[in-house]
């Protein structure tokens, strides 16, 4: 009897976890407006990308708000992503836990994020290896990034 019961919760439980989990498919077949990860935005208002990558180093350890159409993204984890405004104006904005991880097809999207401008030390300061091909993708060499506490996709 107790040998039964085990086999039919342990069977219950497999079908609600396949029920949760949802395929790959599944997943890149939902739309992507709508998608946010972190924290809830607290900054109403956008700096401007132009005023950021002009003088990036006055903003360091501030946190702000960035908004913009993401050009590039993370083809490993979508730990980090590249905004760019109109003007072609470009900053990148990275998930320095890779808590937040946007999904790797969301080019053209508008994304808006939030987070402190930090200064990138040389290459080789952490396991991921910014500048270095990673696998299957690439992982670009800032001076400067936003490390993204909040972001969504609009």
């Amino acid at each position: 009897m107790m040998k039964r019961t085990l086999w039919a919760m342990l069977a219950l439980s497999a079908m609600l976890l396949a029920g949760c989990g949802g395929s790959d498919d599944q997943a890149k077949a939902q739309p992507e407006s709508g998608w946010s990860g972190g924290a809830e935005m607290t900054i109403a208002e956008a700096t401007a990308l132009a005023e950021l990558g002009n003088k990036p180093a006055e903003f360091v350890g501030k946190t702000m708000r960035l908004e913009g159409e993401v050009v590039a993204v993370c083809q490993g984890t979508g730990c980090w992503v590249e905004l760019s405004d109109e003007a072609g104006n470009k900053f990148y904005a990275r998930s320095m836990d890779e808590s937040i991880l946007f999904p790797t097809d969301c080019t053209g999207k508008k994304a808006v994020v939030q987070g402190t401008v930090i200064a990138i030390p040389p290459a080789g300061h952490d396991d991921h290896e910014e500048g270095s091909e990673e696998g299957d993708h690439y992982c670009p060499e800032p001076t400067y990034m936003l490390s993204i506490e909040a972001a969504k996709l609009l």
